[in-house]
């Protein structure tokens, strides 16, 4: 028995002695405490750096919204140009205008927000960007003509410029796949052109309806961006 005993005592010599924090329970369960409390230490840095970010993001969105309110004072938008009721869409990026042609013929032009047109020229540092609106004019005539003529066109700053003129169902049947659409307005002979310009003119889509569009887009340009802002904001701050 003796001679089992010592090779036993022996070995247990040789083992790797416990660390301190293992030798009394006690020293694990705070060894545990502890390192419990630095994970929460780091999720809490981690949250506020969150935080930080959150009033960061909350503050530039402030300032932003400020700066295009303080820039210049935001006008109501016009509801009425010319023979024209103007019709807001507020949140999209167009307008439309309705009128009405010796209560014969109803005229409805609707338009895009602003187009930034690329030219081959070098453009100078402190040059403005060519901007132009496109425009969908319809001219329908009520139940007993079937038919909507349409002019899709271009208003830049101080003038009018028209792409095509077409003639559609306006029962909303469906359109051919490929329909015959007329030439391009610059194919016209300059007598075509210049009547139809006048047809236009005279149920007021003219060269003043452009400089008109091209001033309510600026103010609906402002409008919208500081809507757009405020709606973020108040998404971040829920």
């Amino acid at each position: 028995m003796a001679r089992l005993i010592q090779p036993l005592r022996r070995a247990l010599k040789t083992l790797t002695p416990l660390p301190p924090s293992l030798r009394n329970p006690r020293n694990l369960t705070l060894s545990r405490t502890i390192k419990g409390g630095g994970g929460g230490s780091a999720t809490t840095a981690a949250e506020m750096r969150r935080s930080a970010f959150h009033e960061n993001l909350l503050r530039i969105l402030r300032t932003e919204i400020e700066y295009e309110k303080d820039r210049s004072p935001l006008l109501l938008p016009e509801e009425e140009f010319d023979s024209f009721a103007v019709e807001d869409r507020t949140g999209e990026q167009w307008i439309r205008l309705r009128g009405r042609h010796r209560n014969a013929e109803d005229i409805r032009v609707e338009a895009t927000m602003f187009n930034v047109v690329e030219t081959s020229a070098p453009r100078l540092a402190d040059d403005e960007p060519r901007r132009n609106i496109s425009l969908i004019v319809e001219v329908s005539k009520g139940k007993d003509c079937p038919d909507v003529l349409q002019f899709i066109c271009s208003a830049w700053p101080d003038s009018l410029q028209v792409h095509k003129v077409f003639l559609r169902p306006c029962d909303g049947s469906l359109v051919p796949i490929n329909p015959h659409m007329g030439p391009n307005f610059e194919d016209m002979s300059d007598e075509l052109q210049d009547a139809l310009l006048d047809y236009l003119e005279s149920r007021g889509v003219s060269d003043e309806l452009a400089e008109f569009l091209h001033e309510f887009m600026e103010g609906k340009v402002r409008t919208e961006l500081i809507g757009w802002m405020e709606k973020v904001k108040s998404f971040i701050k829920k």
